[in-house]
């Protein structure tokens, strides 16, 4: 039911030709029924209509106490407080349907998240939602909202309503949270993004995504530390390690939410597979999981024997098994003999070892003087054979004054002197000396 428009309420209101309207009471009427009428244009949600018609209704009822009922501006007020009464029950009903089409469309969510493989926890799909914020601070909201009467989403409620609450909180613990929520986010990567995540394994080797031996070593997770890092098996069976950030970077980044075959944590060093875990709490693998991920490296022509691999998704279980026979167990470990755990700070920190300094010996041992004060060491060259440095240039002689003060000139260039060749005089030839001897008369003789 709609409520009067103030035109209607002025004519069913107005005495004779004449109408003196000067009762303050009915005068804010006139001015409620003026602003209702715009919010009900332009309101975006029934909340702002809501506040509107209580305040019409209270004025209604103070002007009522005011004046005798029966005369035809009570009953015209009258008319006015009953229409806004249908309408606030009116409001009720469409708060609790748009409440009752929020929770269906949330657990419409349950089909979307379905799928082969691994499915995200429900305490994580708000995550999903842009702005990303963080699964492990919006638990405890997200109960909240689903069981309040509110008849916002959960993202408008969550920062118009529960952030600035706690933030105001006496509780440090309820402050903390509402701060992480204002500032960190959770990366959720898209098919693009994620390709410098991509891991191939090509003869049994783990290469990234430039074709070079990939290695662990730089990454580190939040349950089993440095040298670990977290992995995602996608539907498409394409592999995605990162390193976990904590309210930034986790399993479901790497996936943008998506189900997959498997999930949780991997050792890897120069290319070889040391050890893996189904650690993933946003994932949560079981051993259909675990089996999944050991079979396709199995198909990669990864060697799994004597490979330590977990079991149990519980954050206290360390126990490892032989990934070769878990794998034959279809991913458990019932019955199977535990291992030793995998090496891999060992097998990690051979890659940065240093070289251990050379002892202190008399040459190079600091030596303290009589003032207190370290002497300089001296050096001595342990190779002096195999560093050979070019002889010194000769001193470039630049002009000198002379005894009256001023430069000598510099002496001018003199090109060097160019000797022609001449060439040799050819010996005499015997025949024409033979020839002169018996002909002295003849000057020419030439011999063809």
């Amino acid at each position: 039911m709609k409520i009067s428009s103030y035109l209607e309420f002025k004519r069913d209101s107005a005495k004779g030709i004449f109408d003196h309207r000067k009762n303050p009471l009915l005068l804010i009427i006139d001015q409620q029924l003026q602003v209702y009428e715009k919010v009900e244009k332009v309101a975006s949600n029934e909340f702002e209509e809501q506040i509107v018609v209580i305040i019409i209704l209270c004025a209604c009822n103070n002007f009522l106490e005011s004046k005798p009922h029966g005369s035809k501006r009570s009953l015209a007020v009258e008319k006015i407080k009953y229409q806004a009464l249908y309408r606030l029950q009116e409001i009720d009903q469409l708060k609790d349907q748009h409440r009752v089409k929020a929770q269906k469309n949330w657990d419409k969510l349950r089909t979307i998240f379905k799928g082969k493989g691994a499915r995200l926890g429900e305490e994580y799909w708000p995550e999903t939602i842009t702005p990303h914020f963080a699964g492990v601070h919006t638990s405890s909201a997200f109960k909240e909202w689903y069981t309040s009467t509110s008849d916002e989403d959960f993202i408008t409620w969550l920062q118009s309503t529960y952030i600035p609450r706690e933030l105001h909180s006496a509780n440090n613990l309820n402050k903390i949270t509402a701060n992480s929520l204002l500032t960190k986010r959770v990366t959720y990567l898209d098919e693009s993004e994620r390709q410098i995540y991509k891991v191939t394994v090509i003869n049994g080797l783990f290469q990234d995504h430039m074709g070079n031996i990939f290695d662990t070593a730089t990454l580190q997770t939040n349950f089993s530390g440095k040298g670990w890092g977290i992995f995602v098996l996608s539907q498409t069976h394409e592999l995605y390690v990162a390193s976990h950030k904590i309210a930034e970077l986790h399993h479901s980044s790497l996936s943008n939410g998506a189900p997959v075959l498997a999930a949780g944590e991997i050792a890897i060093n120069q290319g070889k597979l040391v050890s893996m875990s189904p650690k993933s709490g946003h994932y949560k693998p079981d051993y259909d999981s675990i089996y999944r991920f050991l079979y396709w490296l199995s198909k990669k022509e990864v060697d799994l024997h004597g490979i330590p691999v977990i079991t149990s998704i519980e954050r206290n279980n360390k126990t490892y098994y032989d990934a070769y026979e878990v794998m034959l167990q279809g991913g458990k470990s019932d019955g199977l003999k535990a291992i030793s755990e995998p090496k891999i700070k060992n097998a990690l920190a051979t890659m940065i070892k240093r070289p251990a300094p050379a002892p202190p010996t008399a040459n190079n041992s600091p030596q303290t003087t009589p003032s207190g004060y370290l002497e300089p060491k001296s050096f001595t060259n342990p190779t002096p054979n195999l560093i050979h440095r070019p002889a010194p240039l000769p001193p470039i002689t630049k002009n000198v004054k002379d005894n009256s003060g001023y430069l000598e000139p510099r002496p001018r260039y003199k090109p060097p002197i160019i000797k022609h060749y001449i060439a040799p005089t050819p010996p005499p030839d015997p025949r024409v000396i033979q020839a002169k001897k018996n002909n002295p008369d003849i000057e020419d003789i030439h011999f063809f």
